[in-house]
């Protein structure tokens, strides 16, 4: 909405200011990500980016997890990444939107 679109995580460095700065606020558990499988599997950034960052941040075996009603990802309260089905209701969301340009 408004021009803007879910979070994509595509730096290490995005990730962890995510992660440090905005899920400790209180109530910023269960945020989604702008994360989802594609019709090949593979994971993509809403940006149309790859996912690249490894299973480190996900939790014990959903990275891997081919349940394929699970295609969206949400950040969990403990920070880890958890795929969910992408019509499921969460409180949260992190979008980004493109900085205007000076005229």
């Amino acid at each position: 909405a408004f021009g803007g679109a879910l979070g994509s995580l595509t730096h290490e460095e995005l990730a962890v200011a995510f992660e440090e700065n905005l899920l400790p606020e209180a109530g910023w558990a269960d945020t989604w990500l702008g994360l989802k499988r594609d019709e090949a599997g593979l994971w993509v950034w809403e940006d149309g980016t790859h996912y690249s960052h490894g299973p480190a941040r996900w939790l014990s075996g959903r990275l891997s997890s081919m349940d394929s009603t699970a295609s969206c990802v949400f950040a969990n309260a403990d920070r880890l990444w958890v795929n969910a089905r992408c019509d499921q209701r969460l409180r949260n969301f992190v979008c980004t939107k493109p900085m205007a340009t000076p005229h």
